[in-house]
């Protein structure tokens, strides 16, 4: 997958083909120069939404498959209520943590 992080005041591009968070981070780090702080300010970083969807479903089903599976797992196991609240909401969390783009 082909990510773009672009750098909204200067029109600047870095593309990845994987994006973690940390890309983000590290371009916005090396655009911390002198010259472009006194050209552009602090630098405004965003993640291209042709591909900010594509992201977040990954996130999101690392996320399932890491942290709410087991815990569906455990609820079809002993299916109580208490274990299924605790399914839900750790996907609740999880599609908070990873909302999809409103295009």
């Amino acid at each position: 997958m082909q990510v773009t992080l672009i750098e909204t005041k200067s029109g600047i591009e870095f593309q990845t083909t994987s994006y973690s968070g940390n890309e983000k981070d590290l371009f916005e780090a090396s655009l911390l120069t002198d010259e472009f702080l006194s050209k552009y300010g602090q630098p405004d970083v965003v993640v291209s939404t042709d591909c900010l969807e594509s992201v977040m479903r990954d996130n999101r089903k690392r996320a399932y498959l890491k942290e709410s599976d087991p815990l569906y797992m455990e609820w079809q196991f002993d299916q109580t209520d208490e274990a299924k609240q605790r399914w839900l909401a750790k996907v609740a969390e999880i599609k908070t943590r990873y909302p999809f783009p409103i295009l």
